[in-house]
C-alpha cells in the first residue's frame, strides 16, 4: 500500500500523511516537498500479536531496509495505538520516509503478518 498526502492548515504540520497497510516497502518523501518536519506519529498495530517498529529516514531514495541507518525508530507495542508528537517537530534535511519493521534497530526487516496503519502530522 501506498502513502498518501493530504494538505491541511495547523499548528502541527501542513499534511496528514496516512497509510492503511504500511510494511517494509519503504515510503519515500511522503510530503512530495522533500526537506521537511515531522510533528506527530500514529502507528495502529491493533492487528498484530509482535510489537511492530516504524523506522523513519531522511532521504528521497535509495534506502535499503535492514541496512540503511535510520533517523528514528518508534516502537507500536502488539495490540496497541501508540502515539508521539513533537510539537516543535523533528527537521529532516532531504525528505520524511519510512518503513515498518517487526525488529527495532537497524537490522530489522520482518514484515508484519497483519495491517499497520500509520499516520504522520508533517510539513
Amino acid at each position: 500500500m501506498s502513502a498518501s498526502a493530504t494538505p491541511v492548515a495547523g499548528k502541527l504540520g501542513d499534511y496528514v500523511i496516512e497509510d492503511a497497510d504500511a510494511g517494509t516497502t519503504v515510503q519515500y518523501d511522503v510530503t512530495g516537498q522533500g526537506a521537511g518536519t515531522l510533528y506527530g506519529v500514529r502507528v495502529d498495530n491493533t492487528k498484530n500479536t509482535v510489537t511492530s517498529y516504524i523506522h523513519f529516514y531522511d532521504a528521497t531514495s535509495g534506502v535499503t531496509v535492514g541496512t540503511t541507518d535510520p533517523e528514528y525508530i518508534f516502537p507500536a507495542v502488539a495490540g496497541k495505538v501508540m502515539e508521539a508528537w513533537a510539537p516543535d517537530g523533528s527537521a529532516f534535511s532531504t525528505g520524511i520516509s519510512y518503513a515498518v519493521t517487526t525488529s527495532g534497530g537497524t537490522a530489522g526487516t520482518g514484515a508484519p503478518t497483519s495491517t499497520v496503519k500509520v499516520r504522520l502530522n508533517a510539513s
